[in-house]
């Protein structure tokens, strides 16, 4: 029987992770996945289009032919049916555990990035960079040279900037979306831990929304792809990472 969940991700960043969700699984029909789960879950038809109608104005060809204003913010439970179906669909896969932790990693590196500048489909916002990084670089702005009070005694290093820049983003991501999550500083690491997922409701060990999404954030805050980059000082410590715990080390202590 199907139960909702409580909490819910408002319509900007359900839009935005349908959208990475669609471009990370290169399947326009996509939709066709959750539609797979609910058949597994819901007892009736009936049961399926009262619940699923909500889900179904996300997607270009709604089969309920709702208008986009008609969009709501989306309880996990409903959202999470796009990564159980995705799962499901790949189930006969030789290796799908494999290939459900690369699609939902790339899902969250997608959906953090948005569509390029140049590329012919409008991006409208979406992107994880455009709607909370403005809050974090205004943030870490504070602490440079440049910025009243601040002196050589004062002044934050690159690596302290990519540790203040993760947390400050998730807290963003925490006001905007309401994706709670705890923060916990234990020198040199920094651990940032999911208790709740709204994208796999933490049932999954191979969901990597999460890894993607912060994967993009510590590129983008050393400006990687730039021509004046900063040298990377923070990286994911994989190996004592899960699905909805991010350990993140400087990455000296990594490579010794």
């Amino acid at each position: 029987m199907f139960s909702y969940h409580g909490h819910q991700l408002p319509v900007f960043f359900v839009e935005g992770y349908i959208k990475a969700f669609v471009q990370a699984t290169g399947n326009p029909n996509a939709d066709a996945f959750y539609r797979a789960a609910a058949r597994r879950t819901f007892t009736s038809g009936e049961e399926r289009y009262q619940i699923l109608s909500s889900l179904e104005t996300y997607f270009e060809r709604p089969i309920f032919s709702y208008h986009l204003s008609e969009r709501r913010p989306l309880d996990y439970a409903l959202l999470a049916l796009l990564f159980e179906g995705m799962v499901e669909a790949n189930e006969r896969h030789p290796k799908r555990d494999e290939l459900v932790r690369r699609l939902s990693w790339h899902t969250g590196l997608l959906w953090w990035l948005g569509r390029a500048p140049v590329s012919t489909h409008l991006d409208e916002g979406r992107s994880l960079w455009k709607l909370t990084t403005s809050h974090v670089e205004s943030y870490l702005d504070i602490w440079k040279y440049g910025s009243p009070g601040i002196t050589v005694t004062t002044v934050k290093s690159s690596q302290e900037l990519a540790k203040m820049g993760i947390i400050a983003f998730f807290e963003t991501l925490q006001q905007q979306a309401d994706i709670y999550c705890d923060i916990h500083q234990a020198e040199p690491e920094l651990v940032v831990h999911f208790p709740e997922c709204p994208f796999c409701l933490n049932r999954s060990p191979d969901c990597r929304v999460f890894w993607g999404i912060t994967m993009g954030l510590i590129e983008w805050l050393h400006g990687t792809h730039h021509f004046n980059a900063v040298p990377t000082t923070l990286q994911m410590n994989e190996a004592n990472s899960t699905s909805h715990t991010l350990v993140l080390e400087p990455l000296n202590i990594l490579s010794r």
